[in-house]
């Protein structure tokens, strides 16, 4: 296009009517150019700023343009354009184009050298189709789609089936399309190419609109533990009706407008579906009360892994993975562990309690147990067949939510219980645990020790006075079973592990002093004797 001087001009308005020049070509006489080729360098610049500054800006009057309305003109460089002068190639925005991006007065030639789209400025053809959604339309010229193709979509060989001639023949061939059973959407396809890719986006964007499922918010330890947010429905173009009716319309004439029809998708996951999860399973506790200080720290360290998990249906939950490793670094501290069937001291324990909790919650809340180990030796704080030995190496605590839904676990310690709750839907039955002892081995005996360095002396100073450190524990072989109950009635009983536990040998410590009479009186001028260059410590009636 060029204007009063002959200038090949592109513009582009806003919504203002303001416009923006891209690009100016000026065409100097010959003449002019051999003046510059015989000048000086310095004349040369001369002229050419003189040349620049008295050339006039180009008249927009006549000018139609694409509006700039969510186009971002970065990256732009000058391209020719099939039969017609420089163009500017516009990095488009999809996303930002409202509906007066695409007006009457805008078309897209696409250039196979480059494969980039051009808007240019071109009277509208005469076969428009107008898509119209609530509050926004959108003009498609069906000329810009025309393409000099010989192939079906299905990629078998045709003819061009009149795809360049006029409308009346166009809308022939559509007819013929629909006689042979074909949909309106393979009709377009067929016919104008890219159209029903262009009409894709369109109803992505101005007439789909995704569900959104409920959602739930577990707080395990507020009084009441469970929010919902409600769901909400989206809306899908039915697109069966809208090329139907855009076939329809396009045999009678060649400008035609259709609203786009939307039908509710419903949310996959709704309130009420979520509102199953919030049943108490299980509620499962040991008794740590009379553990150390250090040894309740760890145990209730590694059940706050735990508190306010969501284990979604399908997932597998690893205790070691959730708690990491047992260290100082990871907050935990040394208490008593069992070692090579020995109870020795260690960074960590009593992490095996917080597993043995955990494993039997999730027995009772129908979990699928996918690894559980024994100790080598039985414990107190659950019967034989029910503890799950963890570390941080090969022996861990595995479980799946075998369940449609998620389930929820609250897990905490106070000074005397540890205790995990699972939530979830509810079960149809009641699960209870039964450990039978197949077999004992009597342990063998105790392992008495003096205690020279008077480490127990205020329990057991005297000889005859013991301190147990160790008790000893009788070998065992036992079963684990479940049982499933509805009401009261036992409706099947599962053996889940057989398992041997070895026994264990006792450790105490004797005092080493003689109980004194009332008449004796023990005096000593320092706090130890030594005795065959042995340390004793102070007699328990002289040590201050």
């Amino acid at each position: 296009m060029t204007n009063d001087r002959g200038q090949n001009v592109i513009a582009r308005r806003t919504k203002s009517g303001a416009a923006i020049y891209s690009n100016r070509i000026q065409r100097l006489p010959r003449s002019a150019f051999a003046l510059l080729a015989m000048t000086t360098t310095r004349s040369i610049l001369l002229v050419t700023i003189t040349l620049l500054a008295i050339c006039p800006f180009p008249s927009l009057d006549g000018v139609a343009a694409k509006p700039t309305v969510g186009v971002s003109f970065v990256n732009c460089h000058a391209a020719s354009a099939p039969d017609a002068g420089q163009y500017e190639i516009l990095e488009e925005d999809e996303d930002d184009y409202t509906d007066e991006s695409f007006g009457a007065d805008a078309y897209s030639i696409f250039n196979t050298d480059r494969e980039t789209d051009f808007w240019a400025p071109r009277p509208q053809s005469g076969e428009v189709v107008t898509l119209k959604c609530g509050r926004v339309r959108r003009a498609f010229d069906l000329a810009d789609y025309l393409y000099d193709g010989g192939d079906y979509i299905d990629g078998t060989e045709g003819a061009k089936f009149n795809r360049l001639t006029d409308y009346q023949a166009r809308a022939k061939t559509m007819d013929k399309i629909r006689r042979m059973g074909y949909g309106g959407e393979r009709a377009f396809r067929f016919m104008f190419r890219g159209l029903a890719d262009d009409v894709e986006i369109f109803l992505q964007k101005y007439a789909d609109a995704a569900p959104v499922d409920a959602r739930i918010i577990f707080r395990p330890d507020a009084e009441i533990k469970f929010g919902i947010v409600p769901e909400h429905a989206g809306l899908s173009a039915d697109r069966d009706a809208l090329y139907r009716q855009m076939h329809e319309k396009f045999l009678q004439s060649p400008r035609f407008e259709v609203a786009v029809q939307t039908a509710p998708v419903q949310a996959e996951i709704t309130a009420q579906t979520l509102t199953a999860c919030t049943n108490r399973r299980c509620s499962f506790s040991t008794s740590i009360a009379s553990s150390a200080p250090a040894r309740k720290h760890n145990v209730a360290r590694a059940l706050s892994k735990f508190n306010g998990m969501r284990v979604e249906p399908g997932q597998t939950v690893s205790f070691n993975a959730v708690v990491g490793l047992r260290t100082a670094a990871n907050g935990f501290m040394e208490a008593k562990i069992i070692l090579n069937g020995k109870f020795e001291d260690g960074v960590g324990g009593g992490v095996c309690q917080s597993s043995t909790t955990l494993y039997n919650a999730a027995l009772l809340a129908d979990m699928k147990i996918e690894a559980a180990n024994p100790h080598s030796l039985s414990v107190g704080y659950v019967p034989p067949s029910f503890d799950a030995m963890v570390n941080a190496t090969w022996s861990d605590l595995k479980f799946i939510n075998t369940s449609e839904l998620p389930v929820f676990i609250r897990a905490h310690a106070d000074q005397n219980r540890a205790t995990v709750e699972f939530y979830g839907t509810k079960l149809p039955y009641r699960i209870a645990r039964r450990s039978e002892v197949v077999k004992t081995t009597p342990h063998p005996g105790w392992e008495t020790l003096l205690d020279l360095a008077g480490k127990y002396r205020e329990s057991a100073p005297y000889k005859g006075e013991f301190h147990v450190e160790t008790s000893p524990k009788d070998g065992l072989q036992s079963r684990g079973y479940l049982q499933y109950y509805k009401g009261n009635k036992l409706i099947k009983e599962t053996r889940i592990r057989s398992d041997a536990y070895a026994p264990l040998k006792g450790v105490r410590y004797e005092g080493i002093w003689d109980r004194p009479t009332e008449e004796q009186i023990y005096l000593s001028p320092a706090p130890n004797d030594i005795r065959n260059g042995v340390i004793l410590p102070a007699h328990p009636q002289t040590a201050s």
